[in-house]
């Protein structure tokens, strides 16, 4: 829900373009949304981007600026607000690391959790060469992905516009 301040309503992100890049910054992001002015400036985490592109009410060009690596929220703010943090909004800094992954073993179309760092929405999860074909994020730690038809024991993957991070054991596929 929007909230008003005098006839003005509080800007709302509902997606950021690519959701990940190098901890350099230097990419162009497009921030999607809602009630954006062309006086809205933009913050990474707690660091502000500059210059800020007002393409409509809906979109906002930016340079992302240099950061740590890790999971932040892109935020607007204009003379209504600033948006609120939510998963449309992330922004990941350096590539996403897989640290474990739970169960070890399993069939096709089991569900399997993937621990790590660096996670965004809409991230790949491979298993070998084959895509997962469903992917939930659960935080910037946390996704789970089902095993996709036709996967052999391999290594999983996770992969965003800034890179993939790949696990040191294998997962085993099992008859």
């Amino acid at each position: 829900m929007a909230t008003a301040r005098g006839n003005l309503v509080r800007a709302a992100v509902t997606s950021v373009v690519p959701n990940a890049g190098p901890v350099a910054g230097t990419n162009t992001v497009t921030i999607n949304g809602r009630n954006f002015l062309n006086t809205a400036t933009v913050k990474f985490g707690s660091v502000a981007a500059s210059p800020v592109t007002f393409v409509s009410s809906t979109e906002l060009k930016v340079v992302a600026p240099a950061q740590a690596p890790g999971v932040v929220h892109v935020r607007v703010t204009t003379a209504g607000g600033t948006s609120s943090a939510a998963n449309g909004n992330r922004y990941a800094y350096g590539p996403p690391a897989v640290s474990s992954f739970s169960p070890t073993s399993g069939i096709a179309g089991s569900t399997v959790t993937i621990l790590g760092l660096r996670f965004v929405p809409h991230a790949t999860v491979k298993f070998g060469m084959l895509a997962s074909p469903r992917v939930t994020f659960i935080s910037a730690t946390e996704l789970t992905a089902t095993v996709p038809n036709g996967a052999v024991s391999s290594k999983v993957s996770v992969s965003d516009s800034a890179g993939t991070g790949t696990s040191s054991q294998r997962f085993t596929v099992t008859p």
